[in-house]
């Protein structure tokens, strides 16, 4: 029963709003399993923005928006509540301001 773990892992997250990434290299497969019970108590929204994210790729405001079509004040609603949960880090201020994903959620 040989090769039917990557077909098992994305019937896993079927119904989830975020899932797995697969990398490969030459010499190497790299399976990123998001995390999906990290917090429970997350709005449609706030998974929605998290979904965007991938790996050690940091996002800005503009790019969540163009992203998920949600508006720039719900985006920037959301922003801070997902950085006081600890699931984003706030990378530099103002309009340079970026995102980093602390959970290796990725798209």
């Amino acid at each position: 029963m040989f090769g039917t773990g990557i077909l098992r892992i994305k019937q896993a997250y079927v119904n989830e709003i975020v899932s797995p990434k697969f990398k490969v290299t030459p010499n190497a497969l790299v399976v990123i399993l998001p995390v999906l019970n990290v917090a429970d108590d997350l709005s449609a929204n706030e998974w929605q923005v998290l979904a965007q994210f991938e790996a050690d790729k940091p996002l800005s405001k503009r790019q969540l928006v163009a992203q998920t079509n949600l508006s720039a004040s719900k985006i920037s609603r959301i922003l801070p509540n997902l950085v006081e949960k600890n699931l984003l880090t706030k990378i530099g201020a103002g309009r340079a301001t970026q995102y980093h994903n602390n959970q290796g959620n990725t798209k």
